[in-house]
C-alpha cells in the first residue's frame, strides 16, 4: 500500500501558513486549465459535505476542502457534479489508473465548399495498433454508422454529443470502447496517427440540392413542409468555427403556440409534444426534483412565478412577446396583506406555488393554502397541494404563526411587464438576446454566473426567436456559446430572441419526427405549435 503523508503531519509550523497559500493557489490555477476525467467502475467514491474519499483496493485517497488532497504532489482539485467526481489525470495515475485514456475529442470545420467535418481523438497510453477502425476511404449511407473500437478507455469530463449534424458517442461495455458516428450520408477518411497516438476522422456531408436565401449564408437547405411552416438546415460561422445549425419558421397565421409541462415527470420531447405538430423543448428544470424553474403558466394559471428576472416567452392566440419578467407577489390571509417573494429570491414571506414541492425548513413556518382556506400552519417542510401554495415565513412574524385551520386566504401577483399578465401561455429561460431590434445581451441582469457552461460552453443550443410580422423561429445549433445565438438570429432577421434550456435538453421536434439529435434527454417544459 503507497504511503500517503498527512499534510499537517509532514508541515512544519513556521511553514504551515505559507504551504498553505501556495497548494489554494496551485489548486485554483489548475482547476481551471488541467482536463478532468470521468472515475472509471472499479474506483469507489464517498462523497461529504467538503470531503471527497477515493478508493481502489487498499489505495485510499481523500480530498479535503482548504486543505487540498491528502497527499503528496496533487494539487488539482476534483469537481463534483449532480454527485458524480471528475478528477485529474495525475490523480488516476496516483490511484494506479495509468491505463488508456480518451485526452481530449477536437472539432474542426472547414469553411470550403464541401463542408468537411474533421474530428481528432488524442490518446494517452494506447498502441496505434490497438485501434480497430476501417482505416481510408468510405462512405456513411444516411443513418448508418462508423465504429471505432479501442481498448477499454478512461474518458474526459466533456464530451461532444450532436457535432454539425452528427451524432457522436464514445462508450464503453465488455473490457471495450467503441467510438459511434452516425448520421446524414457522407463520405468519411479514417487514419491513426502516432507519437503520440491519434485518430483522425474527415466526415464530408453529401451535398443536397440548395435553394437560395438572401438572410441566410450561402449553402442553406430550405424545406416547404407546409402553408405557412418553412425548415430550414445550414452552417453558420460561430467564434470558434461552424455549427450546423436547424431553423423552423412559423408564420404568423399558420397556426397557434402552446406551453406543455410535466413537472416531477420528465419526458422526452416527444412525448411531451404528442398531438402537436412542432415543438421545441423550453425552460429550465432542477435535475434532482424535476420542478420546472421560474415563470411557467398554462391555460391562463400561473402554476410558478418568474425568477430572477429572467427573459421569457408568453403566447396568446398568433400573438407572441418576448422580454424579461419580474414579479409582485402579494398573499392577504384574514383580509391582511403582506409582500412576498418567489421561493427563488428569498426572504422573510416566501410564496411557493408548484404542486408537490416539498418547501420550507424546521426552522420557519409554513402555511399550507388550499381552495383559499388554511389547511396547515406549522414548521416545515411542508408539501405544496394541487392547485394550492404554501407561505413560508420566519419565525418572528408572530401574526402567521397565529394564523389558524379554516382562514381564507389567498394570492395575487402581477407580472411586468404588464403585457404578460395578459397571455394564456408562458415559460422562462434565459438569457435575452435581443429586444426590439437591438442587441440586450446581458447575463448579469438575470442573474446567470459567467464562467458557467449554460453561458461559455460550446454546447448544443436551443432558441427562440421573433420577427416583426410574427413569425416565430425555433432554433437549434450543434456547437455554439449563448452569444454565438446573437449573430445567428440577426442574420435571421429576428426583432426579439431568447436562449432556451439547452446542452442535452436540446430538441426540435417535427411531424412527428426529431430532426437535430437521434437520442432525446427526458424534459420537463416544451412549446408547441398547432398548425389551423
Amino acid at each position: 500500500m503507497p504511503r500517503l503523508h498527512l499534510l499537517w503531519r509532514e508541515m512544519r509550523p513556521r511553514h504551515h501558513v505559507l504551504q498553505f497559500i501556495v497548494l489554494s493557489l496551485l489548486i485554483s490555477i489548475s482547476h481551471a486549465q488541467i482536463p478532468l476525467f470521468q472515475l472509471p467502475p472499479e474506483v469507489e467514491v464517498e462523497t461529504r459535505i467538503g470531503s471527497v474519499e477515493l478508493r481502489v483496493g487498499d489505495i485510499v485517497l481523500n480530498h479535503v476542502g482548504g486543505l487540498g488532497w491528502l497527499a503528496d504532489d496533487l494539487v488539482e482539485q476534483p469537481v463534483v457534479e449532480d454527485g458524480e467526481v471528475f478528477v485529474s489525470a495525475s490523480v488516476l495515475e496516483f490511484l494506479g489508473l495509468d491505463g488508456p485514456r480518451l485526452e481530449n475529442i477536437r472539432v474542426n470545420n472547414s469553411t470550403n465548399d464541401a463542408g468537411a467535418l474533421r474530428l481528432v481523438f488524442d490518446f494517452a497510453n494506447v498502441n496505434p495498433s490497438d485501434i480497430t477502425a476501417p482505416l481510408g476511404e468510405g462512405q456513411l449511407v444516411e443513418d448508418g454508422r462508423l465504429q471505432v473500437d479501442f481498448p477499454e478507455l478512461i474518458l474526459p469530463k466533456e464530451l461532444p454529443e450532436f457535432l454539425w449534424g452528427y451524432n457522436v458517442g464514445v462508450r464503453s461495455a465488455l473490457g471495450r470502447s467503441r467510438l459511434d458516428v452516425h448520421g446524414g450520408a457522407a463520405n468519411y477518411n479514417v487514419s491513426v496517427l502516432s507519437n503520440p497516438t491519434r485518430l483522425v476522422v474527415d466526415l464530408i456531408p453529401e451535398q443536397p440540392e440548395r435553394t437560395t436565401n438572401l438572410l441566410l449564408p450561402a449553402g442553406s437547405e430550405q424545406l416547404n413542409l407546409r402553408e405557412g411552416v418553412t425548415y430550414r438546415r445550414f452552417s453558420f460561422p460561430t467564434a470558434s468555427g461552424q455549427s450546423g445549425v436547424h431553423v423552423l419558421e412559423l408564420a404568423p397565421d399558420a397556426g397557434t403556440f402552446r406551453v406543455v409541462a410535466q413537472p416531477r415527470s420528465a419526458r422526452p420531447l416527444s412525448q411531451l409534444a404528442r398531438g402537436s405538430y412542432a415543438a421545441i423543448n423550453a425552460g429550465y428544470f432542477d435535475t434532482a426534483t424535476l420542478n420546472t424553474i421560474g415563470l411557467l403558466q398554462m391555460n391562463e394559471r400561473l402554476l410558478s412565478p418568474p425568477s430572477r428576472n429572467r427573459a421569457s416567452i408568453g403566447f396568446l392566440g398568433n400573438k407572441t412577446v418576448i422580454d424579461r419578467v419580474q414579479s409582485s407577489i402579494m398573499v392577504s390571509v384574514n383580509g391582511e396583506r403582506y409582500e412576498a417573494s418567489e421561493s427563488s429570491t428569498g426572504g422573510s414571506i416566501v410564496v411557493h406555488t408548484q404542486t408537490g414541492a416539498s418547501v420550507g425548513q424546521p426552522s420557519r413556518g409554513a402555511i399550507v393554502v388550499a381552495a383559499n382556506r388554511v389547511i396547515d400552519n406549522r414548521i416545515g417542510p411542508r408539501v405544496v397541494p394541487v392547485g394550492g401554495f404554501v407561505i413560508v415565513y420566519e419565525p418572528h412574524i408572530r401574526d402567521l404563526a397565529l394564523i389558524d385551520r379554516g382562514d381564507l386566504a389567498s394570492l395575487e401577483v402581477d407580472l411586468l411587464p404588464e403585457v404578460f399578465n395578459t397571455v394564456q401561455d408562458a415559460v422562462e429561460a434565459g438569457p435575452l438576446l435581443l429586444k426590439d431590434g437591438e442587441v440586450v445581451f446581458d447575463p448579469g441582469l438575470e442573474r446567470f454566473r459567467t464562467g458557467t457552461r449554460i453561458l461559455d460552453g460550446t454546447v448544443q443550443q436551443s432558441a427562440i426567436g421573433l420577427r416583426a410580422d410574427g413569425t416565430v423561429l425555433f432554433v437549434t445549433a450543434d456547437a455554439m456559446t449563448a452569444r454565438d445565438l446573437i449573430p445567428l438570429f440577426t442574420a435571421l432577421d429576428a426583432r426579439d430572441a431568447m436562449r432556451l434550456d439547452s446542452g442535452g435538453s436540446t430538441t426540435l421536434y417535427v411531424a412527428g419526427r426529431v430532426l437535430n439529435r437521434s437520442n432525446q434527454r427526458p424534459i420537463v417544459s416544451a412549446i408547441v405549435f398547432e398548425p389551423n
